[in-house]
């Protein structure tokens, strides 16, 4: 499971790349009526993640919107973004937001695949802007980037509410080639097994690596490796597929 835990600072940095059209209708359909209120779900990508001179942003297959934490997913990449309301001292009114970004990249990454989406949601969103009208982008739970690293699926989905994500290791596939960047990171931290990467606005806490095989979920050995501001894996001897899961 990925953490994410928000924090009020006094510094603020414009680091905001790309956003969602904030003149967009969002709208769910009559079926999400029983839904709990705020549950996430990955949005697709219709054409309405934009960088900050308006330019779409085809390199994102998918967003997620939680409060005010924003996450973007590409092939190879996951980008954190916090957006924070800069409200005027004078009217009380939110005149602009402050933002900042932290990029999460696989390197070495098969960036060509796309996503398979799985476990289609009820929710979805229209788009009413100048070059959207009336654009549907529907909802899942559950993303999957075959051979991400070659022989190696990178499996993004979610789980009690939360972001979590798994690497399927298949036969001939390599875990000594998943490597974990985090730019815009100022501090990379280990604790108890877990890694805490630590921004201005908050910080990003992967949890110690729970890794099994994949046909009976025996357990096989395995820790992070910190180099940096760079993570991989140590993982023990094995003799079929595995699953590298992020959390127990």
């Amino acid at each position: 499971m990925v953490n994410v835990i928000h924090k009020s600072v006094s510094v603020y940095l414009l680091l905001l790349l790309f956003i969602c059209l904030p003149c967009a209708n969002v709208i769910a359909s009559p079926e999400t009526k029983g839904l709990k209120k705020g549950t996430p779900h990955f949005i697709e990508n219709k054409g309405q993640i934009t960088d900050q001179f308006g330019k779409q942003r085809t390199d994102i297959d998918y967003t997620m919107k939680a409060g005010g934490l924003v996450i973007f997913i590409g092939p190879g990449h996951m980008h954190y973004q916090w957006n924070k309301p800069a409200i005027s001292a004078i009217d009380n009114e939110v005149k602009s937001f402050d933002a900042y970004r932290l990029d999460v990249i696989l390197d070495g990454a098969n960036t060509g695949v796309r996503p398979v989406a799985e476990q289609r949601a009820d929710y979805y969103e229209n788009y009413y802007t100048a070059n959207l009208q009336g654009v549907v982008a529907g909802s899942y739970d559950k993303l999957v980037y075959k051979n991400i690293y070659d022989n190696i699926d990178w499996v993004v989905y979610m789980h009690d509410g939360g972001l979590k994500y798994d690497f399927l290791v298949h036969a001939g596939g390599n875990p000594d080639n998943i490597r974990i960047r985090y730019d815009g990171a100022s501090d990379m931290e280990t604790k108890s097994g877990d890694i805490i990467a630590v921004t201005p606005y908050g910080q990003v806490t992967e949890k110690a690596p729970f890794t099994y095989y994949a046909h009976n979920k025996q357990p096989v050995a395995s820790e992070y490796v910190l180099s940096g501001n760079t993570i991989g894996f140590n993982i023990g001897e094995h003799n079929a597929p595995i699953v590298i899961d992020p959390s127990l």
